[in-house]
């Protein structure tokens, strides 16, 4: 709540305490004399897009329940712009990912949905519920409940060996039936960073009107596990979600430096790979 006292009025936008509040939730009203505004958080990088594949039907949907449907890319944006984008949204959903610390600049009362790799342990899924909790916002997670609504890119196993030989140790099958929370050796971290949280994901159209029924019951927070839960926890304990914010956003430009991706790779290609790897 700090940061946004501070960086409000810096960017032009005045105290928040003078801002219309947001309208997440169907039947509560109008806001500012519009539609209640829902902004698609999304990437422009090809190679990890993490893509909510059916974005647009849901849009449809969005506008059926009253809403305004907008797609926010943050790709190349100043960090001024990027936090204009944010003021009108009254609800903000995206796939799990850096962008996700501009929840720091909605309006308090806001809904924050997170939508989570398929069984994945990564902790910093439980720093941006703590981002969003810190900043008086509604909160839903969700996760793909079955292999048919995600698909992994695998092509981010070619020209890694490092990602190739943790995958292959752990099995194909193995993480397409538990993901990365059933552990497999000391390189779960790796795998989640290089190649598990780069999912495309289809969110049931019954889940999406779920989370616009009402504000969500708030539970306790979500273990952290993984690579970077010594920073998570540090800066839980110090008060400063910005600090996770920043882990996760470093960590995610290092990998993306890292992994180089061919197109189209699928489930059966990687275990032509994985063979490849066990016959050298």
């Amino acid at each position: 709540p700090k940061i946004r006292q501070h960086v409000w009025p810096a960017v032009g936008l005045g105290r928040v305490e003078d801002q219309p509040p947001p309208v997440p939730f169907p039947g509560a009203g109008k806001g500012g004399g519009g539609a209640s505004v829902l902004c698609f958080m999304g990437r422009s990088n090809s190679e990890r897009s993490r893509t909510i594949t059916n974005a647009e039907r849901l849009k449809q949907i969005a506008r059926e329940l009253g809403y305004e449907p907008r797609s926010l890319v943050f790709d190349g944006k100043s960090p001024e712009e990027q936090v204009k984008m944010m003021v009108d949204c009254s609800v903000s959903l995206g796939i799990h990912g850096a962008h996700l610390t501009n929840w720091m600049f909605l309006r308090p009362g806001a809904l924050a949905i997170q939508i989570a790799p398929y069984r994945c342990s990564s902790g910093f899924i439980g720093a941006y519920r703590r981002i969003a909790e810190a900043s008086n916002l509604n909160y839903v997670e969700w996760e793909p409940t079955n292999g048919s609504l995600y698909d992994v890119q695998w092509d981010s196993l070619a020209g890694n060996e490092q990602l190739l030989k943790a995958v292959c140790k752990c099995g194909i099958e193995r993480l397409l039936e538990h993901g990365t929370k059933a552990p497999c050796y000391d390189d779960n971290d790796l795998m989640n960073w290089g190649l598990w949280v780069n999912q495309n994901i289809e969110v049931p159209e019954e889940v999406f009107r779920s989370w616009f029924q009402g504000p969500p019951a708030h539970g306790g927070a979500a273990p952290v596990q993984g690579l970077g839960a010594a920073l998570v926890q540090t800066a839980a304990a110090q008060g400063v979600e910005a600090s996770m914010a920043a882990a996760a956003e470093a960590f995610t430009r290092r990998v993306d430096a890292l992994l180089e991706s061919l197109a189209g790779m699928g489930p059966d290609e990687a275990k032509q790979l994985c063979a490849r790897q066990g016959s050298r």
